[in-house]
C-alpha cells in the first residue's frame, strides 16, 4: 500500500458508518457478451459505427467491439498525483465566435442552466473554439450539441479532444473500451434486469452527484455522448448548484463558508467489488469546501453530493447529518434550476462538473444503455470569501454611518468608500473579469507575475483576480484608506495594500517591476490623467501588459441629462470628468497611451450592463453612493430635487427596465 493510501486509510471504517452512496448494480454479473455483440431473437446487438478515412470519405454502420465494456482485473494504476490545471476557458474569445458562428441557433432551456448548440460539429472546432466551448459550459453549466459525429470518431481522437481540456482520469472501478481505460464506460445490456435493484429499496432512482468529487482534483469541462439508448426513458438530470448557493440567504451562505466536508470512494468500490467488479487503483478520501469557487467565472457553488460527501469536518454527527440532508433536500427539490436532458442518437453533453450535479435515470427495463464519458480534471476545489465580508471588513474603521437624501456635494474618499463599494461592486465586479481575460490573452498571468491594481476602487479587479489566481502577487493601491481595508480583509498572503495617489507611483514602487498593471474607471476622475499614464508605463516592466478600463458616457450619466431635462429643459449638466473631451472613447484612451510611449497598443468596446433591482435602486445608488461621476454632474444642479429623483425613476422605467 502506498504511503498517499496510508495517510487515508485511517479514516475510512469512520466514513464507511456516515452517510449514503449510490450502490453499483450493473458490472461484469449482468453483462451479456452473446447479446451486446450478436444479438439474439429478442434483443439486437449493440450499434456502433466506424468513419473510415481514405481518399473517399464513406461511414459503416456494423458491430464492433470497440465501445463495448471490458473488465480486466489485471489492470492497476498507482495512486493520482497532483498536477497544475490550466482552464482552456481563460483563453477563450468572448464573442464565441469559432464556437458560434452567426449562423447558428442557440437555444437556452433555462435562464441559468443549459442550451442546446445546433448546426456546430464538435470534431471540427479549432483550439479557439474548443476555448470557447469551456467558457460556454463554465457560464451556462451544461450545453447540449445534437447530430454529431462524435461517437463516429476513431476513439483516439475522441480522446484527443477530451485531453485537451484536462489531464483525463481513469476511473478506478467502471469498465472501458479495451485499450482506452480513459473512457468511462456507462453500460447497462440489453435483457439486463439488475436495474430492478435499484427500486427494491428505495422509492427512487435519482442520486444527485457531481463526478469523483472523492479525487483530490475532480473534474471539470466533461463531454458525456450517446452510443445507444433505450426506447424510452435513461434521461439525465442537471441541477445548477451556483444557483442553488444563490437560493440561500445570505446568513445562510456566510455560515456555509469556511466549512468542509469529506469525499469518499471507498463504498462505491466495495460496492463494485461485491459484484465481481474491478478497483484500479485505491480508492481515496479528500477534504473539499463546502463552497468552491469557479476559477473562470469567480462563481461560488454547493459542492456536496450524496453519492461521495459523508460528512462535515470539525461537526458532531447529527449536526452533520442535519445540515447536509437540508443541502441535498434543497437540491433535490430545486426543479426551477434544473433541466432533464433526453439522449438521441448523436447527442453530445458537454457540462462543467464544478458548477453542477447529475443524476441518471433508471426508469427502464431490459433495455440498452449506453454512454461514453470523457473526463478531464480540473484543479483543486478552493474557496473564497464570502462577499459580505469585504463590506463587514470597513465597520470598524468607519463606523455606523447614516445615509439620506442629501443635497450632493464633494465628500473626502475615504468615508464614501463603504457606500460606494456596496453600491457599485456588485456592477464593477462584471467588467473586472473581462478586463482580466482580454490582459492574460495577451500575456498569462501566472503564480510568477507580479501584478499592480492600480486605483482598486471597489475591488473589484483584486477580488477577480485572487479569485483567479490565488497564488499570483498583487499589490492594490488607491488613496482611500477604507478601501484598502477591504481588500485587506480578504486575508490572502499574496495580496499587499498600499495608499498610493496614482499619479506619484514612482515615489512608492520600484519602476520598471510589474508585469501587469491594471487601472479601472479612475482616470477619468482625476486631472492631470497623463501623469497617471506615464506612472504607469513606468512601473511597468519592459515587455509587460496594462488592462485600463473606461466608462461610456452612456451608461448612466445620459439618463440624468435626460431626467433633468423634464423637470428643467433649460438645465446643462456639466460633463462628469475633468476634460469634457478626455477619456470618453477607445481612441481617445489609445492616443494617449501612445502619446506616452505604449505600443502595440489594442482596445476593445466591450458592453457591461449596470444592473438594478428596480428603478428605485438606481437612483438610491445615483443619489446616496457619492460616486465621483454623478457628483459631478449634479454639483450645479439648484432646482427640485425630489422632481428630478423621480424624473430619473421615470426615465429608467421607460427606456431602460426590462
Amino acid at each position: 500500500m502506498s504511503s498517499r493510501i496510508a495517510v487515508i486509510s485511517p479514516k475510512i471504517n469512520e466514513v464507511k458508518s456516515r452517510g449514503n452512496f449510490k450502490e453499483v448494480f450493473s458490472g461484469p454479473h449482468a453483462y451479456n457478451q452473446i447479446v451486446e455483440e450478436q444479438g439474439t431473437k429478442e434483443y439486437s446487438k449493440a450499434s456502433v459505427s466506424f468513419l473510415i478515412r481514405s481518399q473517399l470519405l464513406l461511414t459503416f454502420s456494423f458491430q464492433y467491439p470497440n465501445y463495448l465494456p471490458t473488465w480486466d482485473h489485471s489492470e492497476k494504476y498507482p495512486p493520482l498525483e497532483p498536477f497544475d490545471h490550466y482552464d482552456r476557458g481563460f483563453h477563450a474569445d468572448r464573442s464565441f465566435r469559432d464556437l458560434i458562428p452567426s449562423s447558428t441557433k442557440v437555444e437556452e432551456l433555462t435562464p441559468t442552466i443549459g442550451s442546446i448548440i445546433s448546426d456546430v460539429q464538435l470534431s471540427s472546432l479549432n483550439p479557439g473554439g474548443k476555448n470557447q466551448l469551456a467558457l460556454l459550459t463554465a457560464e451556462r453549466k451544461v450545453v447540449i450539441f445534437r447530430d454529431q459525429n462524435f461517437a463516429d470518431l476513431p476513439i483516439e481522437e475522441a480522446i484527443e479532444f477530451g485531453a485537451y481540456f484536462g489531464r483525463l482520469h481513469i476511473m478506478n472501478i467502471s469498465p472501458c473500451p479495451r485499450g482506452y481505460p480513459e473512457v468511462h464506460l456507462v453500460h447497462v445490456g440489453a435483457g439486463d434486469t439488475s436495474v430492478k435493484k435499484v427500486l427494491d429499496g428505495r422509492t427512487s432512482s435519482v442520486v444527485w452527484h457531481s463526478d469523483v468529487t472523492n479525487e483530490e482534483q475532480p473534474p471539470g469541462t466533461t463531454i458525456m455522448y450517446i452510443l445507444d439508448t433505450p426506447n424510452s426513458g435513461g434521461d439525465t438530470l442537471f441541477v445548477d448548484m451556483v444557483e442553488a448557493y444563490n437560493r440561500l440567504s445570505p446568513s445562510f451562505q456566510q455560515r456555509l463558508h469556511g466549512l468542509k466536508a469529506i469525499h469518499s470512494g471507498v463504498e462505491q468500490a466495495e460496492s463494485q467489488k461485491s459484484l465481481g467488479g474491478i478497483c484500479k487503483r485505491e480508492p481515496v478520501l479528500n477534504e473539499h469546501p463546502i463552497v468552491r469557487t469557479h476559477p473562470v467565472t469567480g462563481e461560488k457553488a454547493l459542492y456536496v453530493n450524496a453519492q461521495y460527501t459523508r460528512y462535515i469536518v470539525g461537526y458532531k454527527k447529527e449536526e452533520s447529518d442535519a445540515l447536509l440532508k437540508f443541502l441535498y433536500d434543497h437540491i433535490a427539490f430545486g426543479a426551477d434550476f434544473q433541466i432533464r436532458i433526453k439522449w438521441e442518437k448523436g447527442t453530445v453533453v458537454v457540462f462543467d462538473n464544478r458548477v453542477t450535479a447529475h443524476s441518471p435515470l433508471v426508469d427502464f427495463q431490459g433495455q440498452r444503455r449506453h454512454l461514453a464519458r470523457l473526463t478531464p480534471q480540473a484543479e483543486r476545489p478552493y474557496e473564497t470569501p464570502f462577499v459580505d465580508e469585504l463590506l463587514a471588513a470597513t465597520s470598524d474603521i468607519i463606523g455606523n454611518m447614516t445615509q439620506s437624501r442629501l443635497t450632493p456635494h464633494h465628500v473626502p474618499w475615504t468615508i464614501t468608500a463603504p457606500t460606494y463599494s456596496s453600491n457599485v461592486g456588485r456592477n464593477s465586479a462584471l467588467s473586472a473579469p473581462l478586463l482580466i481575460n482580454h490582459v492574460h490573452s495577451l500575456s498569462r498571468i501566472t503564480d510568477a507575475s507580479l501584478v499592480l491594481d492600480n486605483g482598486a476602487g471597489s475591488g473589484s479587479v483584486t477580488f477577480a483576480l485572487t479569485t483567479r489566481f490565488p497564488h499570483t502577487r498583487i499589490v492594490a493601491t488607491d488613496i482611500s484608506a477604507s478601501m484598502m481595508a477591504s481588500i485587506s480583509a480578504l486575508g490572502n498572503p499574496n495580496i499587499t495594500t498600499a495608499i498610493v495617489d496614482a499619479r506619484t507611483l514612482t515615489k512608492h514602487l520600484e519602476k520598471e517591476s510589474f508585469s501587469h498593471v491594471f487601472n479601472t474607471f479612475m482616470l477619468q476622475t482625476i486631472t492631470t490623467p497623463l501623469v497617471a499614464l506615464e506612472e504607469m508605463h513606468a512601473v511597468l516592466a519592459p515587455g509587460g501588459v496594462v488592462g485600463i478600463g473606461i466608462w461610456g458616457w452612456r451608461m448612466c450619466f445620459e439618463i440624468w441629462d435626460r431626467a433633468t431635462q423634464r423637470v428643467d429643459p433649460g438645465y446643462v449638466a456639466p460633463h462628469a470628468f475633468d476634460d469634457p473631451h478626455a477619456w470618453r472613447t477607445e481612441e481617445e484612451l489609445k492616443k494617449a497611451l501612445e502619446v506616452v510611449g505604449f505600443r502595440d497598443v489594442s482596445t476593445e468596446l466591450v458592453v457591461v450592463p449596470f444592473e438594478f433591482d428596480s428603478p428605485e435602486a438606481f437612483t438610491e445608488f445615483w443619489f446616496e453612493s457619492k460616486n465621483p461621476g454623478p457628483v459631478q454632474l449634479m454639483s450645479n444642479w439648484t432646482s427640485d430635487w425630489e422632481a428630478v429623483r423621480k424624473a430619473m425613476e421615470t426615465v429608467v422605467e421607460e427606456e431602460y427596465h426590462n
